[in-house]
């Protein structure tokens, strides 16, 4: 399910068993020859990618191995791995998933925790959980898989390199793009290092980099390791392969983000022709990228008649192989929704945006509940904006209300909720972990504020260290600290709580930077708001362009520390028409006071201070009150044991928010895990 099966360790070793087998005397012999039929069967209808007429002669196999070899052997175990292995290229995750525990089960008791095929079968469960969206039970199968492969094999080992890979692809399929580069630098060397620039392993880590570049953004550096590769793959397997399309797809992407259409549009003709004379009809599933790929390229193109019926065909691929709530579901019901908002089907394109919505929002509920803080935000940021397309609709006020409740700042809520339960919990081992994590931190501040040292390399090496401890206790803590069945507080609040929080003379005015849609592809970073009211429905007010807003911040910035009286109150008046004028009209009757929650560079304004046309301050009219979010009218008061306080001083609120298209991602090289996800976007 990783590799081709002859690459499979399993299936090596079982394949093995087979072939060296002498005399017909025991009852492993007596199935011999029917099983090696059996095998060779399987192993031709695989890789004609006839998965579906594999599956009963793979299930044949398994019956036969256990009655020649029993229940728990190295031979039933490689055979239940390619049971599953088929079922996982059909999409049916639900056989794969008890298929490859028990395979697990069986390694671990006859071959030992800590065997090579152990970290095979554990990397092939996790593999089997990021392709269900299940990523909070990949990471740890994956790091314990490297680790057995580093303590039996050494680091300078094929395997190694390849468990090195397949972190770095999970990586980059969950948004946190800087340790995916820096784990696949570490497979690339291995590769080179043993096998040679000229393999075809070293050449799908080159494909890899390429895309951790493209994830990235930095499309100069992506291109060469991209063409690198494509001729590596057409050199190595023939002009017309799988991963070779994939490689011509994420060239056309390059193209595609610099504006040249016309190069973008026959590479992404080229892959997609590759595709349905390679793959044919039973893995379909690989080509639903390519598909999207190009029907977004026909849809900045304003063909919409091009674009339309290949996003059909890539949605209904993914929602009959992944299932209606996937998270690559949502990434096609996305780009459907877009064009169909440039057609004005506005209903047709609204029930796809609530339930690409939906699916997003369950998806990153379970991100919530592991790793570090660091990868939440990575994550939450390789996420399409929520607002974008609400925003873009008429009527969409409620949906716009509730994600800006669901979203804004959800990263440090979840935090805060850890470390609470983690406080206030009855496991001393948690509290413990929080000290734990106080302490390095503060260490780790200490370290980043000191103006000199003795060795530069020796500091950094100290800062280095301690970010990776303070990232295993933060995982730690998010793994022990929650219940995976259970959706993080802020994902759980609803408007109508927050509704019923709010004073009846007040309004809550949520601030949001976000990514206006154009249409055709088409998008520019804005300011915009969400009113809320004790009595009222929700109200969304569309504001004007963030660079505009934010160059008025930074003269208003700049003026605060030395200006005169006329040039101040000049500012002070222009953002008030800008930032609060067409708010405040919307104002239920009567509001006293107003709870802001700013976003963006909004963060540095004092809007008690705006001045309006009669040069009097908002403050003389209005109480002002500031929250982070609308949940925090809802948060009690929690007792904690910490005595510390953290200050957090000139945040940056100014970093560029990715834009908010529904891309699919271009692919990584893939061709050691078999995979069929496009994760990247470039």
């Amino acid at each position: 399910m990783v590799r081709s099966l002859t690459k499979s360790p399993f299936v090596l070793f079982a394949l093995g068993l087979l072939i060296c087998a002498s005399s017909p005397s025991s009852a492993k012999d007596k199935y011999l020859p029917q099983r090696r039929a059996l095998y060779e069967q399987m192993l031709r209808l695989s890789a004609e990618g006839k998965y579906e007429e594999s599956i009963p002669v793979a299930e044949k196999l398994v019956a036969l191995t256990k009655r020649a070899e029993g229940e728990d052997s190295a031979s039933t175990a490689a055979e239940l791995s390619n049971l599953a292995e088929a079922y996982d290229n059909l999409g049916q995750f639900d056989k794969v998933e008890p298929l490859l525990k028990e395979a697990l089960a069986i390694s671990r008791k006859i071959l030992g925790p800590e065997h090579p095929d152990t970290a095979h079968s554990l990397y092939c469960l996790g593999k089997m959980y990021e392709d269900m969206g299940d990523y909070g039970k990949v990471e740890p199968l994956l790091k314990e898989s490297l680790a057995i492969y580093q303590k039996a094999l050494g680091r300078d080992n094929q395997n190694t390199a390849t468990a090195f890979f397949n972190l770095a692809a999970f990586y980059l399929n969950i948004g946190d793009f800087a340790n995916a580069q820096q784990t696949c630098k570490e497979a690339l060397e291995i590769y080179e290092k043993v096998l040679g620039r000229e393999n075809l392993l070293t050449v799908t880590a080159i494909a890899e980099m390429g895309a951790t570049y493209g994830a990235l953004r930095d499309f100069a550096k992506a291109g060469a390791p991209y063409k690198e590769a494509l001729d590596g793959y057409q050199r190595i397997l023939g002009r017309k392969n799988e991963k070779a399309a994939i490689m011509l797809n994420n060239l056309a992407g390059i193209s595609s983000r610099t504006g040249d259409y016309a190069k973008a549009e026959p590479l992404y003709k080229e892959a997609l022709e590759i595709d349905r004379e390679v793959l044919g009809p039973d893995s379909i599933i690989k080509m639903r990228a390519h598909l999207d790929n190009l029907g977004r390229l026909y849809w900045k193109m304003g063909e919409y008649a091009k674009a339309e019926p290949l996003f059909k065909e890539a949605l209904e691929i993914c929602q009959k192989t992944f299932g209606p709530e996937h998270p690559y579901t949502a990434v096609h019901m996305r780009s459907l929704a877009n064009l169909q908002l440039d057609l004005g089907e506005i209903e047709d394109a609204r029930r796809l945006i609530q339930s690409s919505y939906a699916i997003e929002v369950k998806a990153f509920s379970k991100l919530l509940l592991f790793g570090t803080e660091n990868q939440q935000l990575a994550y939450e940021d390789s996420q399409p904006n929520p607002y974008t397309l609400f925003a873009a609709m008429g009527g969409s006020d409620s949906f716009l209300a509730d994600a800006v409740l669901h979203h804004k700042a959800v990263v440090l809520d979840s935090l805060i909720e850890e470390r609470l339960l983690a406080e206030t919990g009855q496991q001393e081992a948690n509290r413990d972990l929080v000290q734990q994590l106080y302490a390095k931190k503060r260490i780790l501040a200490q370290l980043s504020l000191q103006a000199t040292a003795p060795s530069a390399k020796e500091a950094s090496q100290r800062i280095r260290a301690l970010e990776q401890e303070v990232e295993e206790i933060e995982d730690k803590l998010a793994r022990q600290c929650t219940n995976i069945g259970q959706a993080r507080r802020a994902l759980t609040i609803t408007v109508q709580q927050v509704q019923a929080a709010i004073p009846n003379d007040a309004v809550l005015v949520e601030y949001v930077r976000y990514i206006r849609f154009l249409g055709r592809g088409k998008y520019e970073p804005c300011y915009g708001a969400i009113l809320l009211s004790a009595a009222a429905p929700p109200f969304w007010v569309t504001l004007g362009s963030a660079n505009e807003i934010e160059a008025t911040v930074n003269q208003y910035q700049r003026l605060v520390r030395n200006a005169g009286d006329d040039e101040m109150a000049a500012i002070l008046g222009k953002l008030y028409n800008d930032v609060w004028e067409p708010v405040e009209r919307m104002f239920p009757v009567p509001t006293n006071r107003v709870i802001i929650s700013p976003d963006g560079q909004l963060n540095f304004l004092s809007f008690a201070t705006l001045l309006n046309p009669d040069k009097g301050f908002v403050a003389e009219k209005y109480s002002i009150q500031y929250v982070t979010s609308g949940r925090d009218l809802l948060r009690e008061p929690q007792p904690t044991q910490n005595k510390q306080v953290l200050v957090m001083a000139n945040p940056k609120f100014d970093t560029d928010i990715q834009l908010a298209s529904s891309d699919v991602p271009t692919e990584g090289a893939g061709i050691l895990r078999g995979r069929k996800n496009a994760t990247l976007r470039i």
